[in-house]
């Protein structure tokens, strides 16, 4: 009986994961590369707390439905994008999978992202800049072919 109720338990919490969804292209990481005509550089860096959430700190993001890589503590991912409204979808795991679903507008020439960990949620900060010697502290996420 508590074996069936464990996998009952562990099917639920399976099933309430996002589905993965197309892979976004990721262009060369380079923060200083020089942003297309027309598009917005997007930025979206990790600033979950490692003390608070040691395991579970791995940010997962799709926008418009499509996966960019995943952001670990002290990673971050850069995508260009035509500027407009977008679907932003964030999760992460902690004993169950807390996905947030949200609309961005994106304007200008760039769009900073600190994307983090909460308690039953994962949630996001626009900021206006980096964070001061953003290089000596965030470092590219996985390439999609490490996926």
């Amino acid at each position: 009986m508590r074996n069936t109720l464990l996998i009952s338990l562990i099917a639920l919490l399976s099933a309430c994961r996002t589905p993965d969804g197309p892979h976004m292209p990721i262009p060369v990481q380079d923060i200083n590369a020089p942003v297309p005509a027309g598009l917005v550089r997007v930025v979206f860096f990790n600033r979950s707390s490692k003390a608070a959430y040691p395991a579970s700190g791995s940010v997962r993001i799709q926008v418009n439905g499509q996966t960019l890589p995943t952001v670990h503590h002290n990673r971050y991912t850069q995508v260009f994008l035509a500027p407009g409204r977008y679907d932003l979808l964030l999760e992460h795991w902690d004993m169950a999978y807390f996905t947030s679903r949200y609309t961005i507008d994106l304007q200008g020439q760039s769009a900073y992202f600190a994307v983090y960990s909460q308690l039953v949620s994962t949630a996001y900060r626009q900021v206006p800049e980096l964070p001061p010697n953003f290089g000596a502290h965030w470092s590219p996420a996985k390439h999609p072919e490490q996926w």
